[in-house]
């Protein structure tokens, strides 16, 4: 879970963060879970502004951490003043889809592959941990069959 706070007024916003972040993986056929307690999820995308983005939820995009588009956001296009806010959203968004270097084709099969490979997983366990609940139920626990006619 992610705690984040961002404190307006009419001269800037204030952003903060905790540093705890969960990463689940596949290994083995096994649903694992692993707890970090030093993650960044603010960052600064100007060189030339007081401008930042914060993160919650995921901690990449298609596998890519979001500090990297970061940091290769604000070396390419950071020098660049905006006059609003949102359009260093736009910008930023703009960037993720048209910059080959960060997404190449051949990282970009890899990441399908390995979300049909993390798909399959995650149904084949659902269906396995379905299928043990059925198993451990027993006979004497089942209900009887109303075998009355109305």
């Amino acid at each position: 879970m992610t705690a984040e706070v961002a404190l307006l007024n009419r001269a800037a916003v204030a952003l903060a963060a905790d540093s705890a972040t969960t990463v689940t993986y596949w290994e083995g056929g096994q649903r694992r879970v692993r707890f970090f307690k030093g993650a960044n999820k603010i960052f600064n995308i100007s060189d030339q502004h007081p401008v930042g983005m914060m993160i919650y939820d995921a901690g990449s995009l298609e596998g890519m951490p979001w500090e990297v588009i970061s940091k290769a956001y604000r070396t390419a296009r950071g020098h660049v003043p905006r006059s609003k806010l949102g359009e260093y959203a736009d910008d930023l968004f703009d960037f993720i889809q048209s910059e080959g270097h960060i997404f190449p084709r051949e990282y970009q099969e890899n990441q399908l592959i390995s979300r049909v490979v993390d798909s399959f997983m995650r149904v084949s366990y659902v269906i396995r941990v379905t299928d043990e609940d059925k198993k451990t139920v027993k006979e004497e626990d089942r209900p009887e069959k109303d075998t009355r006619k109305i």
